[in-house]
């Protein structure tokens, strides 16, 4: 950087010189070629034909005319030196670089690209670079660094943007000095798209942990130091074990790199604050996307499922042999009402306490105490109110569940952020993960992944409610989808099995959410079909045209459904 800084200074300079140059040179030979004789030009021709007396009253003026001269020849004498400098300088660098064969990452390994990148970062004039971007790698095996902020000086020779904060590392020079690489370098881990994220812990000054999983995420952090390559010799080279960077309780002012952890039942998602990434970790003995428990040395044990056990659920009876992964399901894919994990409902003694909780599970990302109450009331509270509901929401949860150690439920001292724990889940998220979890599995898996949360539809999202952050958000019509969507798919793989019943089931939760989806109304005649029951298609299609009675619809039956109807009866007629 300070090369860089160097280079931008001559170059200012350069084009001062040469400006000065080209004034001083265009004023003398505006002088030079006046045509009257009382200059520099006539004084000479005076001192050759030895008459100066002509001109002995303007000596003033030929004075004037041969310092410019003077100061016009310094000025282009030194505009060549310093060409002639600089090019001496780069011809010198050219040899240099020659001499040094500048190492290529496409030639060496995976932990030595790493390392170059690492020890090239350490050349940026960038104090405590790693407070301000991270080393990446990718899965084609390129290396290079991502910046947390926008980059502070263009990308150097030897890197390849990629993007606005990713470079990655093409060539670099071979180093002879320096204390690298860093003893203190470690992988915390990779995201969605397989991007490994290393980090120096000592320049970022400690890390913190603040979710429900921050001692398995600690257990994590220090397997991956243990086997990292650049920390195999940290006891000879004095560098403290990771422990001492490690952080127990995340204050205020803590300067340090935070990660607030989160679950979903199959991987742990490590955010930290103040970067634009974020790491996924596998849970050990997580379930798999049908319910099967995976065990610590690979076996796997089956886990009843909702298949099993349900023919038909009620709105507000469901059996759970799942609850296990959660102690609070709050329910907001009808009317909301919060639930233990055994189906008792809980009560809350402040009326916004219910709608918090649900403001909260329905914004997991990163929900503050500050969006919170800009969402949930018209004006602004006072800050003893709303720690009174929050308050509320831990005394209630706690008294409706005997726990063998205590929770706060909605963790204490994280600033303005509200973190809850995950075991309070909502049945939009239940639903939502079933649903990507279906995907491409044959008819039996996806009945057995879906069922049970299918059963958990009792009506148009927040039902009954009157609270005004839903809509605006879009999430009312995102869950609306969302409910579709698992209702459709659901109600489709009974279709491929000829489970008539389940058809009519599965498409029945789903028209308690949207009356009249064209979707599931094709899917309930083409069942009827298949049964063979004419009057039943025909009360189908009367049940779909009164629905269309309402304005939204405009009174006009879909062409497709249409179509299908004409198709179906003119089946049985044959």
């Amino acid at each position: 950087m300070r090369s860089t800084e160097d280079v931008q200074r001559l170059s200012v300079v350069d084009r001062s010189l040469v400006g000065l140059f080209a004034t001083g040179s265009t004023l003398f030979l505006i002088f030079w070629m006046q045509p009257d004789e009382v200059h520099l030009r006539g004084w000479l021709s005076g001192v050759l034909s030895q008459d100066s007396g002509r001109i002995s009253g303007e000596l003033t003026r030929v004075a004037l005319e041969l310092v410019l001269l003077v100061i016009t020849i310094g000025l282009g004498a030194s505009v060549v030196l310093r060409f002639l400098s600089t090019r001496r300088r780069e011809t010198d660098r050219t040899d240099d670089s020659e001499d040094g064969s500048p190492i290529r990452c496409a030639e060496v390994g995976y932990s030595t690209r790493i390392d170059l990148v690492a020890r090239t970062i350490a050349t940026l004039s960038l104090e405590e670079p790693f407070t301000h971007l991270s080393i990446i790698g990718d899965r084609d095996g390129r290396c290079g660094l991502q910046w947390n902020v926008t980059p502070l000086f263009e990308a150097p020779p030897g890197w390849t943007v990629e993007s606005t904060t990713i470079w990655f590392l093409d060539h670099a020079a071979t180093f002879d000095t320096g204390d690298f690489p860093f003893p203190v370098l470690v992988c915390v881990g990779s995201s969605e798209s397989g991007c490994e994220y290393f980090v120096d812990i000592a320049t970022i000054g400690g890390v913190g942990f603040v979710g429900a999983g921050s001692s398995l995420a600690r257990d994590v952090l220090r397997e991956r130091w243990n086997a990292s390559p650049w920390n195999r010799l940290r006891s000879a080279t004095g560098a403290p074990e990771i422990d001492a960077y490690l952080v127990d309780e995340v204050s205020d002012d803590f300067a340090g790199l935070i990660f607030d952890i989160s679950t979903d039942g199959i991987q742990s998602t490590w955010s930290p604050r103040g970067r634009p990434w974020q790491v996924h970790h596998p849970l050990p003995g997580n379930d798999d996307l049908c319910g099967n428990k995976h065990l610590p040395d690979g076996g796997v044990t089956s886990v009843a499922t909702k298949d099993d056990q349900l023919a038909d659920t009620s709105s507000d009876e469901f059996v759970d042999e799942q609850s296990g992964g959660y102690s609070f399901l709050v329910r907001v894919l009808g009317e909301v009402v919060v639930q233990t994990a055994d189906g008792h409902a809980v009560v809350f003694e402040r009326g916004r306490s219910q709608e918090l909780l649900a403001w909260l599970v329905t914004h997991r990302e990163r929900p503050t105490r500050s969006s919170a109450r800009s969402a949930i009331w018209d004006a602004a509270v006072r800050p003893t109110t709303f720690a009174n509901v929050v308050s509320d929401i831990r005394r209630t949860l706690t008294r409706a569940v005997e726990e063998e150690t205590s929770s706060d439920w909605i963790q204490r001292d994280t600033g303005d952020d509200l973190v809850i724990d995950d075991r309070i889940v909502s049945d939009a998220a239940l639903l939502d993960h079933a649903v990507r979890r279906s995907r491409g599995l044959s008819p039996e898996e996806v009945i057995s992944c879906l069922h049970w949360p299918v059963s958990l539809l009792r009506g148009l999202p927040f039902q009954g409610t009157v609270y005004r952050w839903p809509d605006p958000e879009g999430l009312t019509s995102e869950l609306v989808m969302l409910s579709i969507s698992a209702t459709t798919a659901l109600a489709q793989a009974y279709l491929e099995l000829a489970d008539l019943e389940g058809v009519m089931w599965a498409t029945g939760q789903g028209l308690r959410v949207l009356p009249g989806d064209e979707e599931l109304i094709a899917l309930r005649m083409r069942a009827r079909g298949r049964q063979g029951d004419v009057a039943a298609l025909r009360q189908e299609w009367d049940s779909y045209e009164r629905v269309l009675a309402d304005e939204w619809s405009g009174g006009t039956p879909s062409p497709m459904l249409r179509n299908l109807r004409r198709e179906l009866l003119e089946d049985r007629s044959r």
